[in-house]
């Protein structure tokens, strides 16, 4: 009996050797069914962000390739270039995701870091690249900032200076003294300026002409109202009054700023 058992045991263990061999001979020769096929090794986990993988599982994957380069007249001076005061000193430009863009600004209130959308000194970011960017003014006008070349225009030590105006209406007595006929007063009050509130206090002007009675006083689009005989206008009455003052004879001082730069004019009526 005991014989018996011994021997039914080989022949079990004998039966599951030959099967599992049987297996491993037929996976060796026999094609694999698609259903049971090994699922494939799955890709290397990356970053999410693109262009970044982890060392510890391969390489680096290649950067995006960088902006094309400018070619030709593309290179040459934007239609619109901002006022010197305003600079791009640098750019980090994600050209997969524009609103991760970041510029590095310097303009008329110091330095600021900006993204795309976000407003700062009365302008903002609307677009940028490694080579520039674009801002839109509180006017509604856009202007464009190459990069190191505004930087070049704010350090020219001999500017282009304005025209000296030559309207019949306008005695220029120097250094920002005028003398003007009452008919020019009279245009002030036809033709009124655009203005709107400048961020840092008083008032920006636009809607300057050739030819206008705030072009004959030596006023430039963008040009900010800061002081009325040096006290700060916060309101169109302020300047209301002020024309007053110059209708009845009184000599009116003005404090402009001009592309960061401050400047004195004064007014007074030529006797009729």
């Amino acid at each position: 009996m005991r014989a018996l058992l011994i021997l039914s045991t080989l022949g079990i263990s004998g039966s599951l050797v030959g099967s599992g061999a049987s297996a491993l001979l037929a996976a060796r020769l026999l094609p694999l069914d698609a259903s049971m096929a090994p699922l494939p090794e799955a890709a290397p986990p990356t970053h999410s962000h693109p262009g970044v993988q982890l060392a510890m599982f391969g390489p680096p994957a290649p950067d995006p390739p960088p902006p094309p380069a400018c070619e030709g007249d593309e290179c040459g001076e934007p239609a619109n270039p901002c006022a010197p005061s305003w600079r791009l000193v640098g750019a980090v430009v994600d050209p997969l995701h524009p609103e991760r863009s970041v510029a590095a600004l310097r303009g008329p209130e110091g330095a600021a870091a900006l993204r795309v959308s976000q407003a700062w000194s009365g302008a903002t970011l609307v677009r940028l690249d490694a080579r520039e960017a674009e801002l839109e003014l509180e006017d509604a006008q856009r202007c464009t900032i190459i990069m190191g070349e505004a930087a070049a225009r704010s350090a020219d030590p001999t500017p282009t200076p304005v025209a000296a105006s030559t309207d019949p209406r306008v005695d220029q007595l120097g250094q920002g003294n005028v003398r003007v006929a009452p008919e020019l007063l009279d245009e002030v009050m036809r033709s009124p300026l655009r203005v709107i509130p400048a961020p840092s206090g008083g008032f920006r002007v636009f809607g300057v002409r050739r030819g206008s009675w705030s072009g004959a006083l030596g006023l430039e689009n963008g040009d900010t109202v800061q002081a009325l005989d040096g006290a700060p206008i916060d309101s169109p009455d302020e300047a209301l009054a002020a024309y007053g003052r110059l209708r009845a004879g009184e000599r009116v001082s003005v404090t402009l700023n001009r592309r960061g730069e401050t400047m004195q004019r004064t007014v007074q009526l030529r006797p009729e």
